[in-house]
This record gives structure tokens, sequence and C-alpha cells, in this order.
């Protein structure tokens, strides 16, 4: 996976949201490809899926060096 060898500090960010509230997790870290055999077990257990094809083959791990996050609430604007 060339793109963690050539620059291993990652940001990552995840969002979601229901119709009260959203939220929003940004992990900084640094990233490595995943190539032990365990560890390939292990991801493939937590059935990780791409949203587009093709089928990704290649996993990376974020050792996590900050993990920062918001939580936002739905309503009417004030004002």
């Amino acid at each position: 996976m060339v793109s963690t060898a050539i620059n291993r500090d990652v940001v990552f960010e995840a969002d979601d949201h229901n119709i009260a509230e959203g939220w929003s997790v940004v992990v900084r870290g640094l990233a490595r490809p995943v190539r032990d055999g365990d560890d390939l077990a292990e991801a493939e257990r937590a059935q990780l899926l791409s949203w587009t094809a093709p089928v990704k083959q290649h996993y990376v791990r974020i050792l996590p060096t900050r993990v920062t996050g918001r939580r936002f609430r739905f309503g009417p604007s004030e004002g």
C-alpha cells in the first residue's frame, strides 16, 4: 500500500446523525498497512464494507495519537 508508506500521518473522520442529533469523531494517528495473517483475519471478521466498487483488497490500521469528537443537537435556531 503505497499511500501509507509515503505519508504515515493521517486523519480519519466518521460522522452520523439521526432526527434529533448528529456527531463527528476525528482520529489522528499513524497509518500502517495490515499484512499479518491474524490482523487480516480480524479485519475480515469486522465486515468492513466499501461504499464503492470494486471490493477493496487492502486494510490500513490507524494507531491513534489523538481522538476528538463533537455532538450536535438539532432544533429551531435561536435569534
